[in-house]
């Protein structure tokens, strides 16, 4: 099972684009351009679940995709270490 999580970008103010994901409040950042914002997406997505799981705490359960959202996947090691957790919820 792979993971993903959806992500809004919006316009920066200052140019580029400002990202965010519902289901991961924490995962806040921005890229000059699309591409870019999508790269620090999965970086910080890499960040916030790998500190809700070495703090034992709750990995939050990944959204239907909105309008308007991309799907942006954590990347390959922290997706080993989900598929476990996941596999006890399925």
């Amino acid at each position: 099972m792979e993971v993903g999580y959806a992500v809004r970008l919006a316009p920066g103010f200052l140019g580029g684009y400002f990202v965010t994901c519902r289901d991961l409040p924490e995962l806040c950042t921005h890229g000059v351009n699309w591409t870019e914002a999508l790269l620090r997406a999965s970086e910080v997505m890499d960040l916030v679940l790998r500190t809700h799981l070495d703090l034992d705490e709750a990995v939050p359960w990944p959204s239907p995709i909105r309008v308007g959202e991309q799907l942006v996947k954590p990347s390959e090691t922290v997706q080993s270490l989900l598929r476990p957790y996941f596999s006890l919820f399925s």
